[in-house]
């Protein structure tokens, strides 16, 4: 029997295995493993260390994915309850949960290795990419000293923070103590409007080139050609706005960037044009040009004056050191970080106007489709570009550290509605999912706040669910590990979202104080069929029967049609969330629908009238009498663990 199961196991397991040992090793290998397994199940109590040390020696020989531990419990779950005789399936299910354990040990050690790996390989290029950086600081600062046009940096605030001594000469003047705003007063007094008008639209973006009038120091006029550009948010290590300098001496920038160069900056070029033997340089009264949004050091020379290529080309070379993290510059439009922060500056002033608003998508217990509970889905009201969602502008709020504020708001909004639904009694009513950022879980506050907001919204801890990925749980013993677990304890329940998407560890279900777990949508789709592909059927089966041997809950995401739902119900899953029940909707809606049942919630959300009830599923995964229920069910009896169940799953 024992080879039996080997072949089994092996047969599972050899496709994916990616192992270069042959064949009748691996097969031995893995016959000597369930002898060990087959040794541990007959003692008694059953010995929990060799499971473990199996689990551990099947990640170490290369089997050490996902699927390497779903197909292992596939093939071992049933043999294990066979062999281990009638009353003795809480053993085989505790040495299947030790396989798991000491499987997720291993091959985390071994993930943990290869990030190592790579944290070393990245940082010798990045020791790479600062050799590279002072190269090109050292070439930069070559341009800029001897180019032949003149050259500004300058700060929003108008400072210029560079000059290069060619835009000294160009001027007439020593810039290193002079503002923008100064050398537009130099502009001959009929071109000024246009010159100002210029550079406003720079400001805003844009990338502009014209020839204005200049007034000498002697009080003599002459033609100057300039461009300017805003090129970067941070500029390179060699430009930094200074310290007074000494008078006289060119301003060279050294030390930290202070608050004088914070935010954008601008490049602006300055080319003499009065020694130009064509006559438009020479007259007091010359026509002025504009030749529009173009791109910096590119189509500056007009009327034929072409001499100036080589210089021209520096100033390109010169202007490319100004791309935001080393991105293309686009013409005629500002860069994308730019953006970026206009929006997190957006979605800051967003928070404080109110903007920031929580739809409810309800979750339904699959055996009688009544609600269960609510997944919070947060929401941007944008005054011009309307409602937005989170794809829209997470993003953001993570990289800006607006995330934690978000999510505190998201969890107090969802609290103080979900305290207002109708229910039996304060513990009893509907709960309230809530998503959790890597970002909230590392704050030494997070728990702080969210008991805090539990207290001011009355809401009882046992109604609120925050969902976590299973990835932030790999350092379960950090910062992220130990909120979870205090917050556990304080009643608030604790649900893995999208699990199997990510680095999927059934050891998690047994070391970490787990509600329950959500399966994502990907696991759905295929079972939009009457007759879906028996292989992932079967994986879901399995952890779902894992899950319940544990005691957890388990939400489907993603159920979008009555097949979909008619299979995971039969494959005992407790709750489902998706649009065949009802989409995302305010809290009121949701409030008003949630005593009704399901058919309520989705007509409120829909305006569309209740639908049929789930049809049973047909063919060979339906259950054996045909009624969609699972061997062992009684008549009205929920599904193991019966509790009211996890939350969470995608925006609609």
């Amino acid at each position: 029997m024992d080879d039996r199961i080997a072949d089994r196991w092996y047969e599972a397991q050899v496709g994916d295995a990616g192992c270069e040992r042959g064949d009748d090793a691996m097969r031995s290998e893995l016959r000597e493993l369930t002898g060990q397994l087959l040794g541990a199940l007959a003692a008694d109590p059953v010995d929990r260390a060799a499971g473990r040390a199996v689990g551990a020696r099947l990640a170490r020989i290369g089997y050490d994915g996902p699927h390497h531990l779903a197909s292992t419990v596939e093939v071992l779950g049933p043999a294990l309850a066979t062999a281990a005789g009638p009353g003795r399936a809480s053993a085989a299910f505790a040495l299947l949960g030790e396989v798991s354990a000491g499987h997720g040990d291993a091959a985390r050690a071994r993930l943990f290795a290869a990030q190592g790996e790579r944290h070393r390989a990245e940082l010798a290029a990045l020791r790479q990419a600062e050799r590279a950086r002072q190269d090109s600081e050292v070439r930069y600062r070559a341009v800029f000293d001897h180019a032949g046009i003149g050259v500004l940096v300058v700060a929003d605030s108008g400072e210029i923070l560079e000059a290069n001594d060619s835009a000294c000469e160009v001027v007439g003047r020593d810039l290193t103590r002079m503002s923008i705003g100064d050398v537009w007063d130099l502009v001959h007094p009929r071109d000024r409007p246009s010159v100002i008008a210029m550079w406003e639209a720079v400001r805003a973006g844009s990338q502009k080139r014209g020839e204005w009038r200049l007034v000498r120091p002697s009080g003599q006029t002459g033609w100057v050609a300039l461009t300017a550009a805003m090129v970067a948010e941070q500029l390179p290590a060699a430009v930094h706005p200074a310290s007074a300098s000494p008078p006289g001496q060119r301003r060279v920038m050294a030390g930290p960037a202070g608050a004088a160069g914070a935010g954008l900056y601008f490049v602006v070029t300055l080319e003499d044009l009065s020694e130009r033997e064509d006559g438009r340089w020479g007259g007091a009264d010359a026509g002025l040009g504009d030749a529009g949004d173009r791109d910096l050091g590119r189509g500056l020379v007009v009327g034929g004056a072409g001499a100036l290529a080589d210089d021209l080309a520096a100033a390109d070379q010169l202007a490319g050191q100004f791309t935001l993290g080393g991105g293309e510059r686009v013409p005629g439009r500002a860069p994308v970080t730019l953006a970026r922060r206009r929006m997190a500056d957006a979605l800051a002033s967003a928070l404080v106007a109110g903007e920031i608003v929580v739809r409810y998508q309800p979750i339904v217990r699959l055996a009688d489709a009544t609600v269960a509970g609510a997944e919070a889905l947060v929401r941007w009201e944008h005054p011009r570009l309307g409602l937005l969602t989170p794809e829209e502008f997470i993003g953001v709020a993570e990289e800006s550290g607006l995330i934690v504020p978000l999510g505190l708001r998201v969890l107090e909004t969802a609290c103080r509605d979900a305290a207002a639904w109708p229910g039996r009694s304060a513990a009893a009513g509907p709960f309230v999912s809530v998503n959790v950022s890597v970002r909230q879980l590392h704050e030494l506050g997070f728990v702080a706040d969210v008991l805090t907001v539990l207290d001011r919204t009355g809401l009882d801890p046992s109604r609120l669910q925050l969902e976590v990925v299973e990835n932030l749980l790999l350092d379960e013993a950090g910062v992220a590990g130990a909120a979870v677990r205090e917050l556990a304890a304080r009643g608030v329940r604790i649900a893995l979202d999208d699990f199997g998407t990510g680095y999927s560890n059934l050891a998690y279900l047994t070391t970490l104080p787990v509600h329950g777990l959500k399966l994502a949508s990907q696991f759905v789709a295929p079972f939009g069929e009457r007759h879906p592909d028996p292989g992932p059927a079967g994986m879901v089966q399995k952890v779902v029967a894992i899950a319940h041997g544990f005691g957890h809950v388990v939400t489907v995401e993603g159920i979008e049609n009555a097949q979909q739902a008619a299979h995971v119900t039969a494959f005992g899953a407790d709750l489902g969330q998706g649009h065949l029940f009802a989409r995302a909707m305010p809290a009121d809606e949701f409030a008003v629908a949630v005593g009704s049942g399901l058919a309520a919630v989705g007509a409120a959300a829909t305006g569309e009238p209740p639908r049929p009830a789930v049809p049973r599923p047909t063919g060979p995964l339906a259950a054996p009498d045909g009624t969609g229920r699972r061997r062992g069910d009684r008549d009205g009896e929920q599904a193991p663990s019966g509790r009211e169940g996890a939350g969470g799953g995608p925006a609609d």
